[in-house]
Parts: structure tokens; C-alpha cells; sequence
């Protein structure tokens, strides 16, 4: 049994939701939780995994800890990170606006880079097998399908699909048929693809970055 741990209880009611439909409540589920407080007993899971989810923490201890804490001796934790490049200039104000907006526009707390990451999974006691930046590896940048394109998948990314969907929502919000706040979490999301992007062409940024490491098993820490 996979159990998935989220703190919105509306995206647990929507997962549960899913499986039942598809037939899999016997293989996985959602339960509401916080990943820095898990309700699991010590060395109780055979394998942790995150995918772009302890991003939203800049306490990476507090998080890697109770990974740590859950699994079973010998057990692996891997995840996908958003971090800083060796690019990243925290005295450039350029790097630093562009950084600032992209967080805003993901609802991320200050980024940490990418040694901070590690640093912290050999702190929480792990050894870590593998690590590599997903966004130095493929043919196509990796920020090529946030981009502005005249296609189907693009299209709300130009100018004029960026203008059509504000001035809609603008327009249904002052109707009264989408919730108050609509039209500004818009502009909010917009602004953090355009960072993101644009810290993808400058290099200083990556949504990409990959690790695996392991608890050691209970005879190497005797």
C-alpha cells in the first residue's frame, strides 16, 4: 500500500476520490498530514519519495528528518527539488528580482541551493547514493514547455492568450461567477512562470534537481 501525505484536505478528498474510481484504493491513498510532523511509527516505511512537494519548506532538516525517522533501516528516499545554481548570485539584484517573484508566483518560501539539499540529507543521517540537475540533461530546455508558443499547449503563454485570460477572469469575478481574488492569483501565476523561465535562461535556477539516498541498515550503524 502506497499512502500519499498532503496538508489539503480538499487534494486528499480529490486523490481518494480518484483512485476509488479507478479501482486502486487497495494500492494507494491520501491521508492529511504534515510532512515535518508524519504520523507513521519509527522505521516503519520501506520507501519515501517526493516530487516537487519539500520545496515548500526552506527547512530541509525539518523534513529529511522525519524521512529519515519513518523508514525502515536500509530503506531509500529519493525526491525532485526546486534549488539554486552554482549560477545564482545572491548579491545580484537581477538574480535576486528574478528569484523573489518566482517564489511568490509558486508559493515557495526562500529557495536553497542545491549543496544546501545535500548538506542537510547527510545531517538527517542519510547516505547519499545519487544526485544530478534533471535541467542539464535533454534535448530541449527544460523551461521550453512554460514558454510563449503560438500552439495549443502555448497558446496562454503569448501575449495575447496572457491578455485574453485576465481580461476573462476580470471580467467573470466582477460578475460574481469565480470567487473574489481570481483575477489577482492570475497575475500572481503568470508572474511566477515568466520567472521561472526567465531563471532557466539565466541558468540560476532548476525545478529539476534529483536525489537518492539511503538509512543506513542497522548492522553499519552498530
Amino acid at each position: 500500500m502506497s499512502t500519499g501525505v498532503n496538508i489539503s484536505e480538499y487534494q486528499v478528498y480529490r486523490t481518494n476520490l480518484l483512485n476509488r474510481k479507478a479501482g486502486l484504493m487497495e494500492q494507494c491513498r491520501a491521508v492529511t498530514g504534515d510532512f515535518t510532523k508524519l504520523e507513521f511509527d519509527d522505521s516503519s516505511v520501506d520507501g519515501v519519495y517526493a516530487i516537487e512537494a519539500t520545496c515548500h519548506t526552506n527547512d530541509k532538516d525539518s523534513v529529511y528528518s522525519e524521512a529519515f525517522r519513518v523508514l525502515k533501516p536500509g530503506a531509500y528516499f529519493s525526491a525532485w527539488e526546486w534549488v539554486t545554481t552554482d549560477q545564482y548570485d545572491a548579491n545580484n539584484a537581477e538574480h535576486q528580482r528574478v528569484r523573489f517573484n518566482l517564489e511568490k508566483g509558486n508559493g515557495l518560501p526562500e529557495t536553497v541551493s542545491w549543496h544546501e539539499v545535500i548538506a542537510s540529507l547527510k545531517r538527517c543521517g542519510f547516505e547519499v547514493i545519487e544526485y544530478f540537475d534533471g535541467c542539464e540533461q535533454g534535448e530541449l530546455p527544460w523551461w521550453n514547455s512554460v514558454n510563449a508558443g503560438w500552439g495549443l499547449r502555448g497558446f496562454s503563454r503569448t501575449w495575447f492568450g496572457i491578455r485574453f485570460t485576465g481580461a476573462l477572469l476580470w471580467t467573470l469575478e466582477k460578475l460574481g461567477i469565480v470567487s473574489q481574488g481570481m483575477y489577482e492569483a492570475q497575475n500572481n501565476l503568470q508572474c511566477g512562470a515568466d520567472m521561472l523561465v526567465l531563471g532557466g535562461k539565466m541558468g540560476i535556477y532548476s525545478p529539476m534537481f534529483f536525489f537518492l539516498a539511503r538509512k543506513p541498515s542497522t548492522a553499519e550503524t552498530s
